[in-house]
């Protein structure tokens, strides 16, 4: 049966509210130095209003993912959304690095708490045989509104300055609220869980399923009599959460290592002058054919071969991308593949985590397994920041890329083999 306009449309609101995360990360870094000028704060201070962003997104993901199981995904949702527009709208009244680093915590979390939402709207509205083809291609959001960010960033900064950016980084979230109230739905089976039978009836309807609607609201899986973080541990989830953790933590320090350091690399040793940010474009451009590739193999093969596989690729490229900063001819193409098989894994490893939490548990376990993963993207640059300003020339961190990819792909063929055992069991 194909799929409704309705679902169509969740699944594009869903994927519109990842690029609008991934503008706002992207856009920070290359208007930086427009803030620093601007405001007379040094560069230097810019590590700390950096990760303030990405801590507010760490607690954003466990906050919110929480909150989307016992309130709903669609109440939560909204109020991110709405929470995300305002730091960044604040951030446009900003006069020193403390109010700086405040507006984007309160960014990230609106941002982050927003992120289990649209991960679990999107998985539970997707049939079974295209579920992981549509979660990463919603996920893709993300890389193309670092894309989006990158080239709208280097046209707007010289005409209107660095607040144009958070105009549009608040304004258009706002813009896709009432639309975002209006038109997404709760999750059936949140709603099924709690006896709303007629808006569970109404939302089939507009799916065109209303066939399938005999008046009430069946539900198979029965509601955790604990708290939900503890839940995550229990019925034999434990061995397979800690697995995923490591894989977020893994992946994400690998994604932010990769999108913090490459651009910067291939910009001291290229010949062009914007050679770092086509290779930024070329990296997340990569990861959203990457993905959308993983996707539909996963739905045919199952998602652990293929995404353990894809790391495990990825960390042969990522060797050959540290010889290949040395010609600047081939640097696009290095990059364009690392973030096929690096990105393009990452972004696969949500719709994992969504399929391995029942309903009941899908926010809290999507947040908490991002809320992890946003550790390893605030570690990433700075262990790369590190690594270069150290003794440590480039060659190391390339190594240290490809281990990081390797060991994340491993991770991955240990939980399939957990998952299966547990489902065995």
């Amino acid at each position: 049966m194909p799929l409704s306009a309705y679902q169509l449309l969740i699944f594009s609101l869903c994927a519109l509210i990842a690029m609008l995360d991934g503008f706002d990360t992207q856009a920070i870094g290359f208007v930086a130095p427009a803030i620093a000028a601007a405001l007379h704060v040094p560069i230097t201070d810019f590590g700390p209003i950096f990760a303030a962003g990405l801590l507010g997104g760490l607690f954003g993901a466990l906050i919110f993912g929480l909150l989307a199981d016992r309130l709903g995904r669609r109440p939560i949702l909204g109020l991110t959304v709405t929470v995300f527009a305002a730091g960044s709208l604040l951030t446009i009244g900003s006069s020193s690095a403390f109010e700086l680093m405040a507006c984007r915590f309160l960014t990230g979390l609106g941002l982050g708490g927003a992120m289990p939402s649209i991960i679990s709207i999107t998985a539970e509205y997707a049939p079974r045989r295209l579920r992981a083809t549509l979660v990463t291609a919603m996920f893709c959001g993300f890389p193309l509104g670092a894309v989006v960010g990158a080239i709208g960033v280097t046209r707007l900064l010289p005409l209107y300055g660095w607040r144009v950016v958070f105009i549009l980084g608040g304004a258009l979230p706002l813009i896709l609220l009432p639309l975002v109230i209006a038109a997404m739905p709760e999750s059936i089976r949140w709603l099924a869980a709690n006896g709303r039978s007629q808006m569970l009836g109404r939302i089939l309807a507009r799916m065109a399923r209303a066939d399938l609607w005999d008046g009430r609201a069946h539900f198979d899986e029965p509601t955790p009599n604990r708290s939900n973080v503890t839940g995550l541990f229990a019925a034999g989830r434990a061995a397979g959460t800690v697995l995923l953790w490591i894989t977020f933590f893994l992946s994400l320090l690998l994604v932010y290592l990769l999108v913090s350091w490459i651009p910067t690399l291939a910009q001291q040793t290229g010949r062009e002058a914007g050679v770092g940010t086509l290779a930024a474009a070329a990296l997340n451009l990569g990861g959203i054919l990457g993905s959308v590739c993983f996707g539909r193999l996963i739905d045919r093969f199952g998602p652990f071969s293929v995404v353990g596989l894809a790391y495990f690729l990825g960390s042969a490229v990522v060797v050959a991308l540290g010889v290949g900063t040395q010609l600047s001819a081939t640097i696009y193409w290095f990059a364009a593949l690392v973030g096929f098989f690096c990105i393009g894994a990452q972004l696969c490893v949500v719709a994992i985590a969504s399929g391995f939490y029942p309903v009941a548990l899908r926010g809290t376990g999507v947040g908490w397994s991002m809320g992890i993963g946003r550790l390893g993207a605030i570690a990433g640059p700075l262990v790369g920041g590190w690594m270069i300003g150290g003794p440590a020339d480039h060659h190391m961190l390339f190594s240290v890329l490809a281990l990081t990819s390797l060991v994340a792909g491993s991770m991955v063929l240990v939980m399939g083999r957990v998952s299966r055992s547990t489902t065995a069991a």
